[in-house]
């Protein structure tokens, strides 16, 4: 989306309406996955109509405009490309008249106050939009996520400081915003150390987290996602949707590996609960790992098929069945489908998941300790879902599905 025709206000509103036409294409979540980035050149355009007006207006209570070349002094500002400038850059438009650049200095300081306080307004709607807008099953709000963090640019740390303290702000009464939940990015050499530019933005986050729960954490150099991460490009920035949901490995591009315009196109949990309990002491006199292994294997092989089955049908849908999703370029290479392509040339950059759960209760009804008990849990509880991960690997990876789990 351009922001050069769009104030800064006006920027998040048309986020909120984007996630919220896009989820009347699908079913769950919706990520951004460089908010920062993204609001960053909003908050430039409101700060140049802002110095613009407050140097014209200080200029003109200063009886100093004929001293000027406003018209010099606007294409200045419009050539700017950041917040952070030297005010001594304008002598050459106003003579050097040492008066006039003390002038454009509070001026200054007075556009970086009121972007600001705009930026606090624009990110206080964002978070009260997104909680009161409905998606067409009307059931709930979109279910919506925002990711941040590592912009270091002037404006784009305004992004995230303004969005972090209306987030601590909270609702009308106070209340704990649910959506859009936060994620922030962390980064070595970018917030991790206290010698790093956004240190204090991350320890805002931690203030924050500790009040309202969120925002979460990404840590972006864990050795599962450092691999991924390409110097300078936030588009490989781990991001997530929601406290779950990670899309980043594409085996059918793993040259341009990034999170921008993808997503988990299908998810079905296992219940390892059910099976611990079947074939564990609860109903035997000694734990049944065969069977377990077994009925768990079934479980795999069953999802797997599932999962491929639902990803042909969503395969043989068309662009006019997700016309925003797909239509306006959302997904990934989707602008270069046509209206009766198989859309399995863009789907396939999305990922299939096998989900879990209850592996502490699975250990404790199967042999009676769980993994925080036991080495012998411990050692069993890994042995399990390395073996779901295993099957469930192998036979994906040869159709050339991504897995996410």
């Amino acid at each position: 989306m351009s922001v050069r025709h769009e104030t800064l206000c006006r920027i998040p509103h048309f986020f909120a309406i984007a996630i919220q036409s896009n989820q009347n294409d699908q079913h769950g979540g919706q990520s951004i996955p460089a908010f920062d980035h993204y609001m960053a050149p909003g908050v430039l355009l409101t700060f140049k109509k802002q110095l613009k007006q407050r140097v014209y207006d200080f200029l003109e209570i200063a009886d100093l405009l004929e001293v000027a070349d406003i018209k010099g002094i606007i294409k200045h500002i419009d050539k700017l490309d950041s917040l952070t400038i030297d005010t001594k850059d304008f002598g050459k438009f106003v003579k050097d008249d040492e008066k006039s650049l003390q002038i454009i200095d509070k001026a200054y300081d007075k556009a970086l106050r009121v972007t600001d306080r705009i930026t606090f307004q624009a990110m206080e709607a964002f978070i009260h939009n997104l909680n009161t807008m409905h998606s067409r099953a009307g059931a709930q709000v979109p279910f919506s996520s925002i990711n941040f963090g590592t912009d270091i640019t002037l404006e784009g740390r305004m992004v995230v400081e303004n969005y972090l303290k209306a987030l601590d702000k909270g609702l009308g009464k106070g209340e704990t915003p649910i959506f859009p939940i936060a994620i922030f990015k962390v980064k070595e050499g970018v917030n991790y150390f206290p010698e790093d530019i956004n240190y204090d933005l991350f320890k805002l986050a931690i203030k924050v987290s500790a009040k309202r729960l969120f925002p979460n954490f990404s840590f972006i150099d864990s050795p599962f996602n450092k691999q991924y991460y390409k110097e300078g490009r936030y588009e490989t920035e781990i991001t997530y949707m929601g406290c779950r949901t990670r899309v980043m490995s594409d085996i059918n591009d793993p040259e341009n590996e990034e999170v921008i315009g993808r997503g988990n196109l299908s998810f079905t949990s296992i219940n390892l609960v059910r099976l611990g309990i079947k074939h564990g002491i609860l109903t035997h006199e000694t734990p049944d790992i065969e069977g377990f292994y077994e009925e768990l294997d079934h479980l795999i092989d069953l999802t797997k098929y599932q999962l491929l089955e639902r990803y042909r049908i969503q395969c043989g849908k068309s662009v006019a069945n997700f016309k925003f999703l797909l239509g306006q370029g959302v997904w990934k290479n989707s602008k270069s489908l046509k209206p009766k392509d198989n859309l399995h040339k863009v789907l396939k950059h999305g990922s299939l998941a096998f989900g879990f759960i209850g592996l502490l209760e699975c250990l404790k009804a199967l042999i009676g300790q769980h993994h925080g008990e036991s080495e012998e849990a411990r050692r069993l509880g890994l042995e399990i879902i390395q073996h779901m991960r295993d099957r469930a690997l192998m036979p994906l990876r040869k159709k050339h599905t991504s897995i996410s789990h």
